[in-house]
């Protein structure tokens, strides 16, 4: 076959002047705006390669799926690597992408051997590249993946461990989710389905597999957004069996009730973020991004000065002497449920309704609601995201009215705790205390 010499970086870059019958080849302006345009050829496939980065381009086949690929030649040979599938890798990517490759050509290597040999070294089973995505994509970009590992350990892995990622079909991922609904996992069905989607188009970015599997799986089941609040006789009851779970569960979970913080935060408390003597406590990155100062009530306060620290680590609620964060708190969660739920039937009362962690913090925000604290205070010391204009400038002269928030509810939970009503009259001058500034 005819060939078409040119030279970039010193290397030289083999282009076919012309393909089988079935294959279409075209150089254009490669844009963004361009690549979306492409239509699929009525059949075979088609190649157009960039007029101002020889030897890159984009496949396009007649079932309109679109590649990114490049052309090079290592002695005799010319070499075509599939760099990625549009749209999940995106124009610039590309061009990186290709780049590197050809950088690689021109230190003696072939980067397609060397993704050929990697896959050898390391078979492309679902655990494996479930490991590789944890890595690489979640522990990148999300400070909370360990929940999604332990996710992929209880739920994927177990039941597609061995296979090639790339014989899991779409009936596989059915019958996934119809046996968690089956035992139960009706909710965590839809977050592994969610999870298991954004593995499989990472793989197609990476063109570990074609085509998603999960493309076009619709949630097994439809969620209400949860309401729970508990009550306040709940809430006396938790409270107990707190104070009987000892620490770090115990404490940490009356902290998580008091600040109205994620559970996350509460775990990832280090002591360097915790001044006592000014009550605050700084979590230099939350869920949103930002950072966000936690006044501490007098209670909370109370709570942190009796707990033990340790000279391996930094982290309040520990395990592993300071060393790293606690973890396994649903199972601490199960277990003191069972407590509380055997303490009220000891009672005569029947088992408190299903309850998660999360409800602490609802309960908290509802809590300061019904004492009549704005919700913009309240959204202050939830850490929601604030859309006016304002919002960037404002956040630190929130701090005082979340402080007088939270203590107010700091109060109103000691007297519940108590078996105690809210004083009505004491809460509406704490409020206008909080809206104050």
């Amino acid at each position: 076959m005819p060939k078409h010499r040119v030279t970039r970086l010193n290397a030289t870059y083999l282009l076919p002047q012309c393909y089988p019958r079935e294959h279409v080849m075209a150089r254009i302006k490669l844009t963004s705006a361009a690549v979306e345009k492409l239509k699929a050829p009525a059949q075979g496939r088609a190649e157009y390669f960039d007029a101002s980065f020889p030897g890159f381009g984009i496949r396009v086949t007649d079932k309109g799926k679109k590649s990114w690929i490049v052309f090079y030649r290592i002695g005799q040979r010319q070499r075509r690597l599939t760099l990625g599938s549009y749209p999940a890798l995106g124009l610039a990517k590309a061009r990186e992408k290709a780049s590197k490759a050809l950088a690689a050509v021109e230190e003696g290597r072939d980067p397609a051997d060397e993704k050929a040999e990697a896959r050898t070294k390391c078979p492309d089973t679902v655990e494996n590249i479930v490991a590789d995505f944890i890595e690489r994509h979640h522990k990148r970009r999300n400070k909370s993946w360990k929940p999604v590992e332990q996710l992929f350990a209880n739920h994927v892995t177990p039941r597609w461990k061995g296979r090639d990622i790339r014989a899991i079909e779409r009936r596989d991922v059915l019958r996934l989710l119809d046996e968690m609904q089956d035992e139960g996992y009706t909710t965590q069905a839809n977050r592994v389905l969610a999870h298991v989607r954004k593995l499989f188009n990472w793989c197609v970015e990476r063109e570990i597999v074609q085509v998603s599997p999960v493309a076009g799986v619709k949630l097994p089941q439809r969620e209400e957004q949860r309401e729970r609040v508990l009550s306040n006789q709940e809430v006396r009851d938790l409270w107990q069996t707190f104070d009987g779970a000892g620490y770090p569960f115990g404490p940490m979970f009356k902290v998580m009730l008091l600040t109205a913080q994620r559970r996350g935060e509460v775990a990832d408390m280090r002591w360097r973020d915790v001044d006592l003597d000014a009550a605050l406590w700084t979590i230099p990155e939350t869920k949103s991004g930002r950072s966000q100062e936690v006044p501490l009530c007098r209670q909370a306060v109370d709570i942190l000065r009796g707990l033990p620290t340790f000279g391996a680590g930094d982290y309040v609620w520990s395990t592993t002497y300071g060393a790293r964060p606690v973890s396994g708190y649903s199972k601490a969660k199960l277990r003191m449920e069972k407590e509380t739920n055997a303490a009220r039937r000891k009672d005569g009362r029947d088992a408190m309704e299903n309850w998660r962690l999360h409800d602490l913090r609802r309960t908290a925000a509802t809590g300061m609601a019904h004492m009549g604290i704005s919700v913009d205070v309240i959204g202050r010391v939830l850490n929601h995201t604030q859309t006016s204009v304002t919002a960037v400038y404002d956040r630190h002269s929130y701090l005082s009215a979340k402080r007088r928030a939270l203590q107010a509810w700091a109060g109103a939970l000691d007297r519940v705790i108590a078996g105690q009503p809210m004083d009505a009259a004491e809460a509406e001058n704490v409020v206008k205390l909080a809206e104050a500034r």
